[in-house]
């Protein structure tokens, strides 16, 4: 038997779509304000290490751009002879051993 389906039923599907979208830019959106307003530095990478996306924290206080990281080794944002030293630290964060790289970071200037 074949099921038939009322317009009426579209009409309310097509509805409720806006709605979803309307919901899912508001989570977008906060989450972005809370991205931008945590005081840690926040760096999302790739899996080889590469900076996808910084918060505010990082470019206000080290002085970078975001357009300057995207794509750089955040090994690049450590001191050269502390970057061994991050490099295990990351390796282990992108194991999900641990959780944040206590190794100190450089600013734009050095």
């Amino acid at each position: 038997m074949e099921k038939r389906t009322d317009s009426r039923d579209r009409g309310r599907k097509a509805e409720g779509a806006p709605k979803c979208d309307a919901d899912g830019a508001h989570l977008t959106e906060n989450l972005q304000t809370f991205f931008d307003t945590v005081k840690d530095f926040l760096f999302v990478l790739d899996m080889n290490g590469r900076i996808r996306h910084v918060n505010r924290t990082v470019t206000d206080r080290l002085g970078h751009t975001e357009d300057d990281l995207r794509g750089v080794s955040v090994l690049e944002v450590h001191p050269p002879d502390r970057r061994d030293e991050a490099g295990r630290i990351v390796q282990a964060m992108l194991r999900n051993d641990v959780e944040y790289c206590p190794v100190p970071l450089m600013t734009a200037t050095g």
